[in-house]
């Protein structure tokens, strides 16, 4: 039995904080203070980026914990005075917690809402931090504000990819259970789909790295990372096995083929959107604030004359790395150019040492 460090009895449930937490926290701690302060909140000392990278650490840590809890939550609601089905154990992970640990749902809608309440609720995080940035009320508050608002959005888009050990095995299942009527192989077939995925992932962090552009290890290793989290989930976690009565309905072969392209489709849109995430070495430069001139000069009247048109103030945000789907915007958009990322932050920089100086 693995060591739970950092443990939450909720109703019939335990919801823990494993041994890799032990490596992963003081990995997040660095990055944060070391990376993302100093990117966001330049003025700040080294005393301040640690003590404000201890608190969004903190920010991270509840945040996957709130994903659980909606999951739990969701799967108490629905069930009411029935069996509840939860699991004895519910692990958590960077990515929420392990979804293939989750019986299925009495019926195939309650399944559906127990599966997505875990990305909803990760959304609305999303929405509070981003209206606690909007209101500007303090730089610690700003910086850790937008952190909440960009992780929280990830981690409800993250886990539409359609696989264990993420949500989007659970839609998996509903999709198949509910189009097919063949929910047994469709807990395989998510399982299956894990497996694919982290295989994928941890191919393309090898490519990265191959690359040898501006940040591709760095990249390439934050990729490695990721599939060997989701790997780490999927060799301890087995997934719960299909165990009640199937009642299916008879099809014609002309509507179980509508059905089995229907299923294809959906899970292709939830696959696109993993993709989506995917991390690349481009660079990329977006149009950022685009202001009127006119509004903020006063000319005398007999200067004026009249003109078609209008005066505006640009500016350009750039980034790199950037995922795949910032790649496939700037190849559709007219307004966005893909840049090699030594354009963005040159060879003989960083980005602490551009952002302190204002560039």
């Amino acid at each position: 039995m693995r060591k739970r460090y950092i443990t939450f009895h909720v109703w019939q449930t335990t919801i823990s904080f494993d041994g890799h937490w032990l490596l992963l926290v003081p990995l997040i701690l660095w990055l944060v203070a070391t990376l993302y302060v100093p990117v966001m909140a330049p003025s700040l000392s080294q005393t301040e980026a640690w003590g404000l990278a201890a608190g969004i650490t903190l920010l991270i840590l509840g945040s996957l914990l709130g994903h659980a809890l909606a999951h739990a939550w969701a799967a108490r609601v629905v069930a009411g005075n029935r069996e509840s089905r939860l699991p004895a154990h519910v692990p958590i992970y960077a990515f929420g917690d392990a979804a293939q640990v989750w019986p299925a749902a009495p019926t195939l809608g309650h399944e559906a809402l127990i599966a997505l309440a875990g990305p909803a609720a990760s959304l609305l995080l999303a929405s509070i931090g981003y209206l606690i940035w909007d209101r500007q009320l303090h730089p610690y508050l700003n910086v850790s504000g937008i952190f909440l608002a960009g992780i929280n959005a990830g981690l409800a888009l993250v886990n539409l990819a359609p696989g264990f050990p993420l949500d989007g095995g659970r839609l998996v299942r509903v999709i198949v259970w509910g189009l097919l009527q063949r929910p047994a192989q469709a807990s395989r077939l998510g399982t299956r789909l894990g497996r694919l995925m982290t295989a994928a992932l941890a191919a393309w962090g090898i490519v990265l790295i191959l690359q040898r552009a501006r940040f591709s290890l760095e990249t390439g290793a934050g990729t490695l990372l990721a599939a060997a989290i989701l790997g780490l989930a999927l060799w301890q976690q087995p997934a719960w096995q299909w165990d009640r009565p199937v009642t299916t309905q008879a099809a014609t072969r002309s509507s179980d083929f509508l059905h089995q392209v229907i299923a294809g489709l959906l899970i292709l849109g939830m696959l696109s959107v993993g993709i989506s995430l995917v991390p690349m070495n481009n660079g990329l430069e977006a149009p950022g604030v685009a202001l009127a001139v006119e509004p903020m000069v006063e000319v005398p009247p007999e200067y004026r004359h009249p003109y078609a048109g209008s005066f505006i103030l640009t500016t350009v945000f750039p980034q790199t790395p950037i995922t795949v789907g910032q790649w496939v915007y700037g190849k559709l958009s007219p307004v966005v150019k893909i840049v090699p990322p030594e354009r963005v932050v040159p060879p003989d920089t960083t980005p602490q040492k551009m952002a302190e100086e204002g560039t």
